[in-house]
């Protein structure tokens, strides 16, 4: 061996895999914002004949609202708005939005600079991506949250933050939190 007790190798392999995961689900974020921002630039092409909204950067807000379904599995309704600035143009911004209740498995875009309105194709396996990752990134973060909370007997409900931001070249930066709450009966 080298020397170290056996719990402190494992400590470190540990840490090494979480650093992994969290690499990982950081990256897979960035790449799904990063195709979601493909899309956008796509539609702001056919709806505002324009190929002048190169991507300076973007901030997304994610929020779950989530529970564990009489089936045992966890069921999230979401609330997404992503906003992406552009490069070219200063305070020049497109807001997106998906909310599980208005707009089921779907993104709708605005770009106000041009009064363009816009809904994204391939919406639905965004957002389930989107959630997917979420979770993930707090199932990585906090590994017991979402199984000791969600199993109380007493109908435990989670709301989850994501806040996912990027500028330039820069790596993401990606906050989340989570408040447990007791639904009503």
């Amino acid at each position: 061996m080298d020397g170290q007790p056996p719990y402190k190798s494992s400590e470190k392999a540990l840490e090494k895999e979480i650093n992994k995961r969290l690499e990982f689900t950081e990256g897979q974020l960035d790449g799904i914002l990063h195709r979601t921002y493909t899309n956008v630039r796509e539609k702001m092409k056919e709806k505002a004949d324009t190929n002048e909204f190169g991507l300076k950067g973007y901030s997304a807000v994610f929020n779950l609202d989530c529970s564990k379904s009489e089936y045992g599995d966890i069921q999230c309704e979401h609330n997404i708005k992503i906003s992406f600035y552009n490069l070219h143009k200063e305070n020049d911004v497109i807001d997106c939005y998906s909310h599980s209740k208005l707009l089921p498995d779907k993104i709708q875009c605005t770009h106000y600079s041009s009064n363009s309105l816009f809904e994204l194709s391939d919406s639905s396996s965004l957002t389930e991506g989107m959630k997917y990752l979420v979770l993930e990134r707090l199932n990585t973060e906090n590994p017991d949250v979402l199984t000791d909370i969600l199993s109380y007997i007493d109908k435990q409900n989670i709301n989850i933050t994501a806040v996912v931001s990027r500028s330039g070249n820069d790596k993401p930066d990606i906050k989340v939190s989570y408040l447990p709450y007791k639904s009503r009966p």
